[in-house]
């Protein structure tokens, strides 16, 4: 298994092509989102369609991204991502106390399967907690084949690091967007 590290990250940045779309075009309402991780450069929160019946998206950091990312917005307290005209909202499951244990996050279609609570503050977005050790995490997953950098959400682990193949991130706001 091929590990995305800060200088391969940094690498695919210079070398890499997008697959994805390459313009977005942001209402005054929304914003996008970067990753904020130790030795990590600032990387685009993207979703990419998963395979299978379902119509989730997995959230991933992608350096090939030229463009700055998925279009966000919050409605109530839920982190709803503009996906081709879609509302899709922020899930992922409750990982309680079990530390070292990290969820893959995803977007759902509407707020059926999206979980509420998001904080917003000072530019970065925090996700509602049900225990004080819990917290986002970036980290290597493979997804649909490739290996990707994933947002999850989990719990550190007893001696207080990351879960295994993670790092400790936070989601900063990005309204500043040249379509």
């Amino acid at each position: 298994m091929g590990i995305l590290t800060p200088s391969t990250v940094g690498l695919g940045l210079l070398t890499l092509c997008s697959a994805y779309p390459t313009t977005n075009t942001l209402s005054a309402t929304e914003f996008t989102l970067t990753l904020n991780a130790p030795t990590y450069p600032a990387l685009p929160l993207i979703a990419i369609p998963q395979s299978g019946p379902s119509s989730s998206y997995a959230l991933v950091f992608d350096p090939s991204f030229i463009q700055p990312g998925t279009p966000a917005s919050i409605d109530n307290t839920y982190l709803d991502f503009n996906i081709n005209g879609s509302s899709f909202s922020m899930h992922y499951g409750d990982p309680g106390e079990v530390q070292g244990l990290a969820l893959l996050v995803t977007a759902e279609k509407g707020h059926i399967g999206g979980t509420p609570g998001m904080r917003v503050g000072s530019g970065d977005l925090g996700p509602p907690m049900t225990s004080a050790d819990q917290s986002f995490f970036a980290c290597n997953r493979t997804i649909d084949n490739a290996q990707r950098l994933a947002l999850n959400f989990g719990v550190f682990n007893a001696n207080g690091t990351a879960p295994y193949d993670c790092v400790v991130a936070s989601l900063e706001q990005n309204f500043d967007v040249a379509a």
